[in-house]
């Protein structure tokens, strides 16, 4: 099963912008919420799961100790903070109550 997610192709936002990538995992658990399936909600929880492991939890640290590094703005060092902090969590709880 698939997560049957798609970008529009005339989007301007590339499909590995940090927004879109957050707002995959929304649609991911969104998608375990309302599924009326155990399987389903666990193959959606899976996705979200494996998509953290195996890319996002990738390159957010560095991308966001860049970001703080060279922000010139504490506006900017909060938010690659707040970043970092929630992916690393929301990973961590992911893992903790779905992992298999």
């Amino acid at each position: 099963m698939g997560a049957g997610l798609l970008i529009h192709p005339d989007s301007s936002f590339p499909a590995d912008h940090l927004g879109a990538e957050l707002e995959f995992l929304f649609f991911l658990c969104q998608k375990a919420v309302l599924s009326e399936k155990e399987a389903d909600r666990k193959t959606f929880s899976r996705l979200q799961q494996e998509f953290l492991r195996d890319h996002l939890s990738v390159w957010i640290a560095p991308f966001c100790d860049r970001l703080f590094s060279a922000a010139r703005s504490s506006y900017f060092q909060g938010v690659a903070k707040m970043t970092k902090g929630f992916i690393t969590w929301d990973f961590e709880e992911v893992a903790s109550n779905f992992g298999e």
